[in-house]
């Protein structure tokens, strides 16, 4: 049996887009643990339902997949999310 709850219908189409997006700091530097962690994550998930983004699974910290509409480009997401939480994190840490 088919789960229809699965897709999104479009004007023209039934869509199921599903992207992996990854966070990493630049070289590797182990910083995205403890509070910074929590409030990377809850950042994600806030911005996430701003842009009509659904967090299907998050599978630690800095790794999640995400199902969104058809009009947001994996690129444009990966550049709201990314630099949104890089900026928001950087104020709050640095208080700049």
């Amino acid at each position: 049996m088919v789960n229809r709850e699965r897709y999104t219908k479009d004007a023209h189409a039934i869509l199921d887009l599903q992207y992996h997006f990854m966070w990493k700091t630049k070289y590797s530097y182990n910083v995205l643990n403890g509070n910074i962690a929590l409030r990377l994550r809850d950042l994600i998930k806030e911005m996430c339902a701003v842009q009509g983004i659904l967090v299907v699974k998050g599978t630690d910290l800095i790794m999640c997949m995400i199902k969104a509409p058809s009009d947001l480009s994996p690129a444009k997401m990966a550049q709201y999310l990314k630099g949104r939480t890089a900026h928001t994190l950087i104020k709050r840490i640095f208080g700049t």
